[in-house]
């Protein structure tokens, strides 16, 4: 038996709650399901440490808010797939920037240098190059 076009057809799914990574049901249904690398789930990680040593830090509002927009820059980078070294060596740039300018000592603040180290490690930067070293 053939349905005609504007019928509909249930395809029998009955359920309280559903969990799947991607699901498709239905003719012609697709599910699509992005994966993040492993590379960047590590650098999306560091930059959330950053973000949570930053704001343990106590900085002038101006500061404080350059350097949310460079950190919400850095997420954007992270998310759009492979990071792209420059881009995100740019944006460490400007953040540890910032901090010196706020009269922080980077360096020797460890739970700055630590994610500022692993950022910089996923995007193929020396220390140096940030004037970290």
């Amino acid at each position: 038996m053939t349905l005609p076009k504007s019928a509909s057809v249930n395809y029998g799914i009955q359920a309280n709650s559903v969990n799947s990574e991607a699901t498709a049901v239905g003719e012609g249904a697709k599910a699509v399901k992005i994966v993040k690398s492993a590379e960047q789930r590590e650098l999306l990680s560091a930059i959330s440490e950053l973000k949570s040593a930053i704001g343990k830090l106590d900085l002038p509002q101006p500061n404080r808010q350059e350097l949310q927009a460079h950190i919400s820059n850095l997420v954007s980078a992270a998310e759009q797939g492979e990071p792209h070294p420059q881009g995100v060596a740019g944006i460490l740039q400007h953040i540890t920037n910032g901090l010196k300018s706020a009269g922080v000592a980077v360096k020797e603040v460890a739970d700055l240098i630590g994610p500022i180290t692993k950022i910089a490690g996923v995007a193929h930067l020396g220390l140096a190059a940030l004037g970290l070293v």
